[in-house]
């Protein structure tokens, strides 16, 4: 082959190498935030803010905490019982019930049914008086309420004095382990909610807003912190119909934006199934070419700390 022809073959080659490379496509697309919003499991009152807006944020730091007055008398009562319960158990499993222990319920006893035969017949006087007129009905509920009070009272006695008189203690320790238990149950659960008055944050972040701040009111419903952990930051742009098929999953585009690094990549995680814009029912190639489909992708590398709402192009190659 001469010269000449060896040239032609090398243009005709590169040419062809040429046709055969993949087209770049250009998108417009933008950073898009997926805020996690913190909330106290309880209503109340913001008692004091911990975090300030941008600030960056570890995992488990502490946000901000609601006011624990009440919280912490809960947790007093509930450990109160707890040790009242323990030592009731420790006396069981120390001695058998003394014949003047149960000497002293038999008393407690025969004073509660005096009490009950009193409230009933207070119960009594008040309801003919009030049949008459001559009583008001707040009068009545009262005497009623003391007369429930003192049977209620009196049941509770007569099972205690029907313990006390059992021959063997093993149903009487087993019922004392088990208040023991309910009691502890109680601690923790005082214990749980007393540590969700603080909420600390679930994930590392940057702090996106502080929506409320001290003196005010929030709820479960009511988010005091607006959070934006890196992962959460994603790529969204679209693309047209004519194009959809082609594009998959785990693909890798470029990044670019205004003064950021060259390099920047994401990882295509979502195609949508659905176009964004509905066309007419009859579809026809120009309607077709209509149709655009959300696409997000996963920023990788630097593209991770891009601001949210930040404009960026998306560059990917057409096989």
């Amino acid at each position: 082959m001469n010269r000449g022809g060896l040239i032609l073959a090398v243009c005709a080659a590169v040419l062809a190498a040429c046709d055969q490379a993949p087209e770049t496509q250009v998108y417009q697309g933008y950073i898009e935030g997926e805020y996690v919003l913190i909330a106290p499991e309880e209503g109340g009152r913001i008692a004091e803010v911990y975090v300030e807006r941008g600030q960056v944020v570890a995992s488990g730091a502490l946000l901000f905490a609601m006011e624990r007055t009440d919280m912490a008398a809960e947790r007093a009562e509930a450990a109160a019982r707890l040790a009242q319960a323990e030592a009731e158990l420790g006396d069981l499993l120390m001695s058998r019930m003394r014949p003047e222990e149960i000497a002293v319920i038999e008393a407690d006893v025969m004073e509660a049914e005096a009490t009950v035969r009193e409230a009933e017949v207070e119960f009594t006087r008040q309801q003919e008086l009030a049949k008459k007129d001559f009583a008001s009905r707040a009068a009545l509920d009262t005497a009623l309420a003391s007369r429930d009070r003192a049977r209620a009272r009196l049941v509770s006695l007569r099972n205690e004095l029907a313990v006390a008189r059992l021959p063997g203690r093993d149903d009487q320790i087993g019922a004392a382990e088990q208040h023991v238990e309910a009691a502890r149950a109680a601690l923790a659960h005082a214990d749980w909610r007393l540590g969700q008055r603080v909420p600390v944050a679930p994930q590392s972040g940057v702090i996106e807003d502080v929506v409320r701040h001290a003196g005010e009111t929030a709820s479960p419903t009511m988010p005091v912190i607006s959070l934006l952990p890196p992962e959460n930051r994603k790529v969204r742009f679209f693309i047209p119909e004519t194009e959809r098929s082609w594009l998959q999953l785990g693909a890798l585009v470029a990044v670019v934006c205004d003064g950021c690094a060259p390099g920047l990549t994401a990882e295509i995680a979502f195609i949508a199934n659905e176009a964004e814009y509905t066309p007419p029912v009859i579809f026809s190639v120009e309607s077709r070419d209509k149709l655009v489909y959300m696409v997000e992708a996963v920023p990788l590398n630097g593209a991770a700390h891009l601001t949210p709402g930040q404009p960026v192009d998306i560059r990917l190659d057409q096989p």
